[in-house]
């Protein structure tokens, strides 16, 4: 694999008592990779410190079929079964696109996240709405 650069970025992952913690992380950036897309891999992966308490944000088969930034959006299309790998819990399932947006977020280029589900706009995943841009902290 060829490593093109390497980021700086501020990745969220839920703690043990259920809030989203920020760890600061440099994430390799593989050639055929956005950035975008190494985000995510990387909130499917254990957080750095072990000590901390923190969790793995996303299911290890969540995927990001491609994600590219245009303006100040980020348009992350994830696989269609990302849905089906969202929990059952609304309250999980906001803090999972809440730790998703936030850390892209945390791209310097990067204001807002609009989701996609196989390149196809869709109200909801799972029960959050995902319809318009998802702004940071929202």
């Amino acid at each position: 694999e060829d490593i093109v650069r390497t980021v700086k970025v501020m990745l969220y992952y839920p703690n043990s008592g259920g809030t989203l913690t920020g760890e600061e992380r440099r994430l390799t950036v593989y050639e055929g990779e956005t950035v975008a897309q190494a985000v995510v891999k990387a909130l499917a992966e254990r957080p750095m410190d072990n000590y901390s308490g923190l969790k793995p944000l996303l299911p290890k088969d969540f995927t990001a079929l491609g994600a590219n930034v245009d303006g100040n959006t980020c348009y992350l299309n994830l696989s269609a079964n990302c849905a089906e790998l969202m929990p059952e819990s609304t309250v999980q399932q906001r803090m999972v696109l809440r730790g998703i947006v936030n850390s892209l977020c945390s791209l310097e280029e990067v204001e807002q996240v609009q989701i996609l589900l196989n390149g196809d706009y869709q109200m909801l995943l799972g029960t959050q709405p995902i319809s318009r841009p998802l702004l940071p902290g929202e």
